[in-house]
């Protein structure tokens, strides 16, 4: 596969650079201290700021339980047929995807390949969601799981402080100028560059043509849903509060995402009339208000989830080699703001492909059915060689 856009994630740190993420990493605690972390949001929802932390620790241990998974001895013959169907689909044209897909011959998306270990982990999680998790937990989080590398906790961490100083603001009633709270915010958050995502957006083909792509979705069906059902949540719940703030007849927007988003907690897989998403929620699709108000927010959230699923997709590929090296160089374009830049057109394009169903369905509103006629793959949009100049990375 060394033919696909992403083998160029090849780059390697500087000594300065190393030097700047170290600093970065000793300074985070300050960044993001556990006491204030989310004072107004504990205050006005409770509910959503406990689930918050549960998310970090979950988020944090699903990146363990894939490195596991894919670590045992046991699960060697399974991870090499994954392999194997990794690479074909990599390897083959849309046309024969399809025909495979028709025949039935390609992995069964609704179990994965590791279905009992993935089930058993998939309990696990759904119970912490459930868990009183602390603030000093939830910070502490990320940074203690050994199988990323420092540089891409720091940058997972980093963006938390900005979400959550997003979260805090709308929150909080006494801040009455929204816009330049919010903009102050991105503000600090930029003010570390080695650490934070542009906030424009980064191509498509980052994520669904790098070398590992899909293999997150196509390993851990269960895992994925449920890791994209609290990025819904993540979305949903500042789109309630956004809404709150325009107009009374939303008081009741957060508990409804809420409500929606346990009806997913309860799946694994497949749909309903509020879907776990099989797709990566995105800003537009499922906060179109928070797009709307605050773009450059809306978009760097966008980049750093692109960027964790790259990340999650780095930890499933089977049988992969120096991955802590590849994770470092996807950290290093993810936060290049110079290369790989999307317009905005074709951002939105990329994200409306999607589909909002797919994605998890609206924060607020109805939608009972796929807004869309076409899959994803039959629009061209995960493999290299079809994708449209405009989404392919330049290196």
């Amino acid at each position: 596969m060394s033919n696909r856009p992403i083998s160029c994630f090849k780059q390697t740190l500087t000594g300065c650079t190393a030097v700047a993420i170290a600093l970065a990493l000793f300074a985070l605690p300050t960044t993001l201290s556990a006491q204030s972390r989310d004072a107004a949001l504990q205050n006005q929802y409770p509910e959503i700021a406990q689930l918050f932390n549960a998310f970090d620790v979950v988020q944090a241990n699903m990146f363990a339980k894939l490195a596991e998974i894919g670590a045992a001895p046991a699960t060697q013959e399974a991870q090499n047929q994954f392999e194997d169907r990794l690479v074909l689909m990599a390897t083959s044209s849309m046309q024969e995807i399809m025909e495979m897909a028709m025949e039935g011959t390609l992995m069964d998306t609704a179990e994965g390949p590791f279905d009992e270990l993935e089930s058993a982990a998939r309990l696990e999680l759904g119970q912490t969601v459930r868990a009183e998790i602390s603030n000093t937990e939830a910070v502490n989080a990320i940074r203690s799981v050994a199988a990323l590398s420092d540089r891409t906790a720091a940058i997972i961490q980093h963006g938390r402080s900005l979400e959550a100083a997003v979260y805090n603001i709308y929150a909080d009633p006494s801040i009455t100028d929204k816009v330049s709270a919010v903009d102050t915010a991105l503000s600090t958050y930029q003010s570390e560059p080695q650490l934070a995502v542009p906030a424009v957006p980064k191509v498509a083909a980052l994520m669904f043509s790098h070398d590992q792509a899909t293999a997150f979705l196509n390993g851990y069906p269960k895992l994925s849903g449920l890791a994209w059902t609290t990025q819904w949540l993540q979305l949903a719940a500042l789109e309630g509060m956004i809404l709150r703030g325009i107009d009374d007849q939303f008081e009741d927007a957060v508990n409804t995402s809420l409500k929606r988003f346990w009806d997913k907690v309860g799946l694994d897989s497949g749909m309903s009339l509020f879907p776990v998403p099989i797709e990566l929620p995105m800003a537009p699709t499922i906060a179109p208000q928070l797009y709307s108000q605050h773009p450059q927010i809306a978009v760097t959230i966008d980049n750093l989830n692109r960027f964790e699923t790259v990340i999650f997709d780095i930890l499933s590929y089977p049988n992969l080699q120096n991955r802590e090296s590849i994770m470092d160089a996807v950290g290093a374009e993810f936060t290049n703001g110079q290369a790989n830049i999307a317009r905005d057109d074709i951002y939105l394009l990329s994200v409306l492909r999607g589909g909002i169903f797919y994605q998890g369905g609206p924060a607020v509103g109805d939608l009972s059915q796929s807004e869309r006629n076409r899959s994803r793959s039959y629009m061209e949009m995960q493999h290299s060689s079809v994708m449209p100049p405009e989404l392919q990375p330049q290196f």
